[in-house]
C-alpha cells in the first residue's frame, strides 16, 4: 500500500513507453493505483486514455469506480450497465451496484446483487479481493438496517479473507463508535487509513474518532492535509467546521459548515452530516429558528428515506425536544420496521419523557433483533434506574462491564451512569481509572466532578477542583461552564461571583441550556431578585419541561413571595415526577404543616425520612424534619413514634433553637 511510490514508479515508466503496446496495460495499471489512493479525477483520465487504445470490461469497470469514487451516481450506474452486458458474470460490477444502493439507502438493491456473488453461482467466480468486498459491503447495508450482530459477522467475514480492506475496517470501527468505545474506533479506522494510502475518504473517520477522545489538535492536523487533497470535500469541510467550533473560532465553524453544504453530494451516505453540523450549531447559538430552516432544507436537497428522518431525530434529541425527536424516529421506523438501531433510541427518548412501560418494550424489541446491541446494558440499566429499580439498574451495568472489563471508553460510560444514577462511590471507582490513563481528559475530569457533588458538602472541594479543570482543559463546552457555576451555587459556602461567570458563560456558549437559566434563577433567588429568578426559571421551564428540579426550585420561589397555592403545585408536580426526593418531600410536608394540612403533611414528611441517605442525613434541614415529623406523628396520636423523633431532634438540634422547648415539653408529656 504504498501508493505514492507506485504512483512515481508507473509515471516514469508511461514517460518511456509511449506508442508501445505495453502502454495500454501500464495505463491500465495506473488507473488502478489511482482509484487504490482514491484519486477519481486521476483514474479517470488514466483509464479514458487505456480506453481510447481498446475498450473493453476492464477500462469500463475501472471508469465506473472512477465515477463513483467522484460520487458521479448516474455514471456509475450507466457504466455498470455498460459493463454487465460486457461481461454478464462480472463480479465486481454487481459488488459495486451493492456499494452504490448501500449509499443511497436503497438496500434490497443491494441485498440482490450481493446475494448472486455470496449465495448464488458467481461465488465460486469472485476472488478474495471481491468476496471480501462484498462481505463488507453487506455489512454496511445490514448496519443501515441496525443489525448490529449480522453487520458485525459481515465485516469479520470480510477481514478473514482481506485483513486490509479498507470498507470492513471502517465497518468496526464504526461499530465501536457506536458502542462509544472510541479508542478500539480509532484503531480500526487509522488500520482502514493505511491501507487506503492515506486516502481522504478514510481521514474523515480518523478524525471523528479523534474529535469524540478530544484530541482536537491531531484531528486538525489530519484534517488539514486532507483538505489539501480536496478542497471541496464536504464531511471534510463539516468536520472542520467541528474543529473551529470547539477551538472557539465561532465564525471560521459557520464558514466551514455552509461550504460543506454547498459541496454536498446527494448520493453520499453521509450526505445530511453537512446540514446537521450546521444545524447543531445554529441552535447552540440560540438561534433555534435558523437551525430548523437548515433541516427543512436538507429535506429539499435529499430523498426522503428512514436514514434521513432518523438524522432529525437525532438532533431534535441532541437539543432536548424528545417529543420531536419521537416522531422522527416512529417516521423512520415507518419506512423501515426492522431497524434496530432507530427503535435503540426510541427507546431512550420514551425513558427521557418518563415513559416507562413503553421505553422498556422498545429495549426488549432491540433485545429481540439483537441481544449484543451496542450500549444496550447501560441504557436498560438507565431505565430500571428512572423507574425506581437501583438494583437492576446495577445489574445492567456490571454486565456491560463483564464484556469488555479492560475498555477506557465502556468504563466512562458506566462511570457516567453511576454519576446518572446517583452513585458516587461506584462512578469514582470506575472513572479514577479511566484518570490514570487520560488525565488530559475534559470529559473524564467533568464526569468525576459531577460525581463529587453528589457526594454533598464532604465532596465539595474535589468537585470544584475537577470541574475547574474540566472548563481549563476545554473551555468551549457549555455544558462544563454549566456544572461548575452549579457547583459554585450550591457550595455551603456558595461562591456567588464564580457561579455568575460560569452560568453566564454557560448561557453564551448555548442560549438552549435550559438547566444554566435554572441555576441562574436559583442565584437570583439567593441574590434576593426575585423578578429575575422568576423570569430565568420559566424560561428554563420552557426549555426543559422534563427537568422537575426546576418545579422544585420555583415552588421555593413562591414561597419567599408568600404564594403558598402556587409553591404547594409545583412541589406536587415536582413530586409526582420523582417521590424519592427526601428534600423536597420535606419541603412540601412543612409547608403543609404550615398550613394546618396536618393529614397530608404526615405521609410527606414520613417520605423524607424513608428517602434519607447518608449524604442527606449531614444537612442542616434534616434536623428541622425530625422536629416537623415528631409533630405531625403526634397530631395524628402515634406517641411512640413520635417521641423518638422528638429525642432525634433534641439530639443534634443547636441549643438555641427556638424549637427546643416544644420538643421538651413534648418528651416530658409523651414519656409519661
Amino acid at each position: 500500500s504504498d501508493w505514492e511510490k507506485a504512483r512515481k514508479s508507473i509515471s516514469i515508466a508511461l514517460r518511456e513507453v509511449s506508442g508501445d503496446p505495453l502502454e495500454r496495460d501500464l495505463l491500465l495499471l495506473a488507473g488502478e493505483l489511482e482509484l487504490g489512493a482514491r484519486n477519481g479525477k486521476g483514474a479517470r483520465d488514466y483509464l479514458s486514455r487505456a480506453a481510447a487504445r481498446g475498450n473493453d470490461a476492464r477500462t469500463t469497470y475501472g471508469l465506473a469506480r472512477a465515477s463513483w469514487i467522484l460520487a458521479d451516481r448516474e455514471s456509475t450506474l450507466s457504466l455498470i450497465d455498460d459493463l454487465l452486458k460486457q461481461s454478464p458474470a462480472h463480479v465486481g460490477a454487481r459488488v459495486l451496484r451493492a456499494a452504490v444502493a448501500e449509499a443511497g439507502g436503497e438496500s434490497p438493491a443491494g441485498f440482490e446483487a450481493l446475494s448472486q456473488v455470496l449465495e448464488g453461482p458467481l461465488r465460486a467466480k469472485a476472488s478474495p479481493f471481491e468476496l471480501a468486498e462484498a462481505h463488507a459491503v453487506r455489512g454496511w447495508l445490514l448496519l443501515g438496517h441496525g443489525s448490529v450482530v449480522d453487520a458485525r459477522q459481515g465485516f469479520d467475514e470480510a477481514l478473514k479473507v482481506n485483513p486490509l480492506n479498507v470498507r470492513a475496517l471502517q465497518g468496526q470501527g464504526e461499530l465501536f463508535m457506536r458502542e462509544g468505545r472510541y479508542t478500539e474506533s480509532l484503531t480500526r479506522f487509522e488500520a482502514a487509513y493505511s491501507a487506503s494510502g492515506s486516502s481522504v475518504e478514510a481521514a474523515t473517520y480518523v478524525a471523528r474518532a479523534e474529535l469524540k477522545l478530544e484530541r482536537v489538535q491531531e484531528a486538525r492536523k489530519l484534517l488539514g492535509e486532507a483538505i489539501e487533497k480536496e478542497p471541496n470535500h464536504p464531511t471534510v469541510l463539516a468536520l472542520l467546521g467541528q474543529v473551529e467550533h470547539l477551538a472557539g473560532n465561532l465564525p471560521a465553524a459557520e464558514q466551514r459548515f455552509r461550504a460543506a453544504i454547498a459541496a454536498m453530494r446527494p448520493s453520499r451516505r453521509d450526505a445530511v452530516f453537512p446540514f446537521l453540523a450546521l444545524s447543531s450549531y445554529l441552535s447552540s447559538r440560540g438561534h433555534p429558528k435558523e437551525a430548523e430552516a437548515v433541516l427543512e432544507e436538507a429535506k429539499g436537497k435529499l430523498p426522503t428515506s428512514a436514514a434521513l428522518a432518523r438524522a432529525f431525530g437525532e438532533v431534535a434529541d441532541s437539543q432536548s425536544e424528545w417529543e420531536r425527536a419521537l416522531t422522527h424516529y416512529r417516521t423512520a421506523l415507518t419506512q423501515e420496521p426492522t431497524d434496530v438501531a432507530t427503535r435503540f433510541r426510541m427507546a431512550i427518548v420514551l425513558r427521557r419523557l418518563r415513559r416507562f412501560a413503553e421505553s422498556m418494550k422498545a429495549f426488549d424489541a432491540v433485545a429481540a433483533g439483537d441481544r449484543e446491541f451496542p450500549g444496550l446494558s447501560v441504557e436498560r440499566g438507565l431505565l430500571h434506574e428512572a423507574s425506581g429499580d437501583v438494583e437492576r439498574a446495577i445489574e445492567e451495568f456490571r454486565l456491560a462491564l463483564a464484556k469488555a472489563p479492560e475498555d477506557l471508553d465502556l468504563q466512562l460510560r458506566v462511570g457516567s451512569a453511576y454519576v446518572s444514577i446517583g452513585h458516587p462511590n461506584e462512578a469514582l471507582t470506575m472513572l479514577s481509572k479511566v484518570l490514570d490513563k487520560r488525565s488530559q481528559s475534559a470529559e473524564v475530569n467533568h464526569m468525576i466532578g459531577r460525581a463529587h457533588m453528589l457526594r454533598g458538602r464532604e465532596g465539595e472541594p474535589e468537585a470544584l477542583r475537577f470541574l475547574k479543570r474540566a472548563v481549563d482543559l476545554d473551555p468551549h463546552q457549555a455544558e462544563y461552564h454549566l456544572y461548575l457555576g452549579w457547583a459554585a451555587n450550591e457550595a455551603s459556602q456558595p461562591q456567588l461571583s464564580l457561579a455568575r461567570t460560569e452560568i453566564d458563560k454557560a448561557i453564551a456558549l448555548d442560549h438552549n441550556l435550559g438547566e444554566a437559566y435554572w441555576q441562574r434563577g436559583v442565584l437570583e433567588r439567593k441574590e434576593a431578585r426575585v423578578n429575575d429568578a422568576l423570569t430565568d426559571l420559566r424560561k428554563a421551564l420552557d426549555l426543559r419541561p422534563n427537568r422537575y428540579e426546576i418545579y422544585a426550585a420555583l415552588a421555593e420561589l413562591h414561597e419567599d413571595r408568600n404564594e403558598i397555592q402556587q409553591a404547594m403545585q409545583a412541589w406536587a408536580t415536582a413530586i409526582r415526577a420523582d417521590d424519592k426526593r427526601s428534600y423536597w418531600q420535606y419541603r412540601f410536608g412543612k409547608l403543609l404543616s404550615d398550613h394546618a394540612n396536618g393529614h397530608d403533611a404526615l405521609s410527606h414528611l414520613e417520605a423524607a425520612l424513608k428517602w434519607l441517605s447518608d449524604v442527606d442525613s449531614k444537612m442542616a434541614w434534616v434536623v428541622s424534619l425530625e422536629f416537623y415529623a415528631a409533630e405531625a406523628l403526634s397530631k395524628a396520636g402515634r406517641k411512640n413514634e413520635a417521641l423518638q423523633h422528638y429525642r432525634k431532634f433534641l439530639d443534634v438540634a443547636p441549643a438555641k433553637s427556638p424549637d427546643r422547648d416544644v420538643a421538651e415539653k413534648a418528651v416530658r408529656t409523651l414519656g409519661k
